[in-house]
């Protein structure tokens, strides 16, 4: 009896054994098998930092695979030259996809750039102040006279805008602030006091987030499209 006993015993265990072999069987089958199918790739890579670095070129490996579709191959997507996206497919073990990019920084984007001090100030009372991107940055900014021109905006304000003193004096062309773009890109919530100056801007002097929090008492500003220049510009002009 006790022999009978041990067999059963030892058969269920083989029996066991036989079963977990199968399934680990099965499990390396359906490895095998997602191995063998096409492998679709794609990406898309940014450049994101406070310099003007951009793509300027990019080049496929003479090796890598083709795509029937050259659209799909990788490419510079975006005006700024900023970002780059790919795809392709995979279907043998030994396929790969490789690309060179080629990159080109042509320095900081701003002339000044408060962002390492945000609480300081900085005060500029004349010359002028030219940016490939944007003249002046962050902080705390006053500006007492000069001209500051950037490509893209004037002026970034991301906390205190001060244009000019409330001394009762306006010289709409003492101070100005020009961009390609706005003239003045304000952050919400950041303070623009306008007592005087000359702001301008092909799209338009301030982006819609830019509120006067303070202007000489019985003023107002008012923007005017400029026919000679084709910006729009604002000034100070009584109520």
């Amino acid at each position: 009896m006790f022999h009978n006993l041990l067999n059963s015993i030892l058969k269920k265990k083989l029996y066991l054994f036989i079963t977990v072999f199968a399934v680990l069987v099965v499990g390396i089958s359906l490895g095998s098998a997602i191995l063998t199918k096409t492998l679709s790739i794609g990406g898309k890579t940014k450049i994101q930092n406070n310099w003007i670095i951009y793509f300027d070129e990019v080049v496929l490996n003479t090796d890598s695979v083709k795509n029937d579709d050259t659209s799909k191959d990788a490419k510079i997507v975006d005006f700024e030259k900023q970002n780059i996206e790919f795809s392709a497919n995979l279907s043998s073990i030994t396929d790969f996809y490789e690309f060179d990019v080629y990159t080109v920084n042509d320095g900081h984007k701003y002339a000044i750039n408060n962002i390492d001090g945000y609480d300081n100030v900085v005060t500029i009372n004349g010359g002028l102040i030219e940016s490939e991107e944007t003249a002046i940055s962050h902080g705390n900014i006053v500006l007492n006279g000069g001209t500051i021109k950037g490509t893209m905006y004037g002026v970034y304000n991301s906390k205190n805008l001060t244009i000019s003193s409330d001394d009762g004096t306006i010289k709409c062309d003492y101070h100005k602030v020009i961009g390609d773009s706005y003239g003045i890109y304000n952050n919400t919530d950041s303070i623009f006091n306008f007592y005087d100056g000359y702001i301008m801007g092909s799209t338009s002097p301030k982006n819609d987030n830019v509120f006067v929090s303070n202007r000489p008492n019985g003023y107002k500003d008012n923007t005017i499209f400029d026919n000679e220049t084709g910006y729009n510009y604002m000034i100070l002009e009584q109520e």
